[in-house]
């Protein structure tokens, strides 16, 4: 489910209410990318959780403490202690139309200046992170570290400075004329539907406030843009959901589907008549989370349960997974910071060009303006050697060092590779549905190292129905899904064509999906069914709402190394659909 900017917004004014003021007492890990904080104030202790979850970040107050993700420290974790703990919560702030919260704690000690820590909360879905500040806007880590090899614009690493996410390039919803709101939606697809204009053209509106706007102005969610009229209605309905954010009025709302909740906003939800008031928009996106608990499928009449083949399997993957966190938190304290490595060998040029200027039995030599900062540059010296040998000595740890940290980059490389390959298929076995596809998905997870190898007397010569992968018709069109991590690779490399459209849940492991072609378009109807097909086949399959990525085969290619399965992909849309089983197996 998407959080968007007036959904922080509630929760902002719900903490600035509720908790800021407390006390931090506790802080653990519920998940790998969440923080969970016990808070103490006049009403008593609170939980506040915080999660970079590719498809579930948010932040809200829950009702009971999160769970303990085993005893698994990081070093987010360990500043978080050393810096939060026992600091007062004392603002909550949003930067104007943006999903981002800034918590700001403050401690103090007698005869000391105030310490000030921020922790940015930057709820973007597979972008999403929880990023500790200093008093001076440095990065003092994150949940997620992004190099300038991810990202050269925006890098986060300690001991950089924190650029906030770049405004997007689109329209003010809050100053916009009739005028304005028509010419920026004809503008995109004037024969598509008027929510996904606005989407496209409007910052902080979301596929679900668009779809409000689109109802409360026209009496449909689907009302395309060359079926609106009436453009004053349009900007008249923003205009209220903006300015009743802005002045802090909310109204929290949850819609189900049957049992499973579909939508929450901060608002009243009239395009969904089942809709109801919720005490809190902390409250509604927690029972929203709450409700995507589902069983796991069921086998179909005549077959053998899955469960005693499932749960060993579910284990030995998990503890694998564990292991490989466990790997990557000890590369990443091995990795030497680029600005470290350069130093050494700055040191090195400084001490050759400065040589003459170095005394016997001098200790450090200071250059000004020589950091990157613009600052003082210290080089250490040691008065037994020259300056030349101290040079060298310098020269030597930059090479060595960068040889290392080759190494390390390597090694975490192929430690994340195998950490997604993991958790694909500890997705695809919470799919499965058959005892041949746990076995299939078994085999393969034990072929690529991921799981230790077991003996095992030999089996027959797989037949053909012991394909990797199901066949479902859906209107006439054939729908292809991947039932293991082989599987997958079969569908997009080998039975799918160019021109086909291949699926995929956004940000979480999952299926492949193929929908074979035959003409240049494919029906929305189809789509959206096989859509559905990919995020029941995902890590995200409990959810009530799951965004898909869609594009062109193409448009997909293995990742050099990886195992099988694991894929980049571009020229992407995305659709959100609730999961769901669909059409008949061939």
């Amino acid at each position: 489910m998407y959080i968007d900017a007036l959904t922080l917004a509630a929760i902002r004014a719900e903490l600035t209410e509720r908790v800021v003021g407390s006390r931090v007492q506790r802080v653990h890990l519920p998940e790998p990318l969440g923080l969970a904080f016990q808070l103490y104030g006049p009403g008593g202790a609170q939980w506040l959780l915080c999660s970079a979850h590719p498809q579930y970040a948010r932040i809200h107050l829950v009702s009971d403490r999160p769970d303990r993700l085993s005893d698994a420290v990081t070093p987010l974790l360990l500043l978080l202690r050393k810096h939060v703990r026992g600091s007062r919560l004392v603002a909550v702030e949003q930067p104007p139309l943006e999903r981002v919260l800034r918590l700001r704690f403050e401690r103090g000690y007698p005869n000391e200046p105030v310490q000030t820590t921020v922790l940015v909360v930057e709820v973007m879905d597979r972008l999403s992170n929880l990023i500790l500040l200093d008093a001076d806007e440095v990065v003092l880590d994150s949940a997620k570290r992004v190099g300038p090899q991810i990202n050269r614009y925006r890098t986060v690493l300690p001991r950089h400075d924190y650029r906030p996410p770049p405004p997007q390039d689109k329209l003010d919803p809050t100053s916009l004329t009739d005028d304005a709101v028509r010419a920026s939606c004809r503008a995109g697809n004037a024969t598509g539907p008027l929510w996904r204009a606005l989407v496209g053209s409007l910052r902080a509106c979301s596929p679900l406030l668009a779809q409000e706007v689109a109802y409360r102005a026209t009496g449909s969610a689907e009302t395309t843009v060359a079926q609106t009229h009436d453009w004053s209605a349009v900007s008249a309905a923003l205009g209220a959901l903006f300015a009743s954010a802005a002045a802090g009025s909310f109204e929290p709302q949850l819609a189900y589907d049957g049992p499973t909740a579909m939508a929450f906003a901060p608002y009243r939800l009239t395009q969904h008549p089942g809709a109801g008031p919720v005490e809190g928009m902390s409250r509604a996106i927690e029972l929203f989370h709450a409700s995507m608990a589902t069983p796991a499928p069921t086998p179909r009449p005549g077959q053998p349960s899955v469960e005693p083949q499932r749960r060993p399997l579910q284990k030995a993957l998990t503890a694998a997974a564990a292991r490989l966190r466990s790997q990557q938190q000890s590369l990443q304290q091995a990795d030497m910071p680029l600005e470290e490595l350069e130093r050494l060998r700055l040191s090195g040029e400084w001490l050759l060009a400065l040589a003459h200027e170095i005394q016997p039995g001098q200790t450090a030599l200071r250059v000004e303006e020589a950091a990157s900062d613009g600052g003082e540059f210290t080089v250490s010296l040691d008065p037994e050697l020259t300056p030349q040998a101290m040079a060298r000595r310098y020269f030597h740890q930059h090479q060595r060092q960068k040889r290392g940290a080759a190494v390390v980059a390597a090694r975490l490389a192929q430690t994340r590779l195998r950490q997604h390959a993991t958790a694909e298929a500890l997705a695809l076995l919470a799919a499965a549905r058959t005892v041949a596809d746990v076995r299939r998905i078994e085999r393969e997870a034990q072929e690529e190292g991921l799981i230790p190898l077991v003996d095992r007397p030999p089996r027959r010569r797989p037949t053909v129905h012991s394909r990797g992968f199901d066949r479902h018709v859906i209107g006439g069109t054939v729908v292809l899904v991947g039932r293991s991590s082989r599987g997958n690779d079969q569908v997009t490399f080998r039975e799918a064509q160019p021109n086909d459209l291949w699926l995929h849940a956004r940000g979480v492991p999952g299926a492949h999906v193929v929908i074979r072609t035959t003409g240049p378009s494919v029906p929305e109807h189809v789509v959206q069914a096989a859509a559905a097909l990919a995020a029941e086949a995902s890590a995200a399959r409990n959810a009530g709402s799951v965004a898909v990525d869609y594009t062109r085969r193409r448009y997909v290619r293995r990742i050099k190394g990886a195992p099988p399965g694991l894929v980049t992909y571009r020229q992407e849309r995305t659709v959100h659909v609730v999961p769901n089983t669909v059409g008949a197996r061939g």
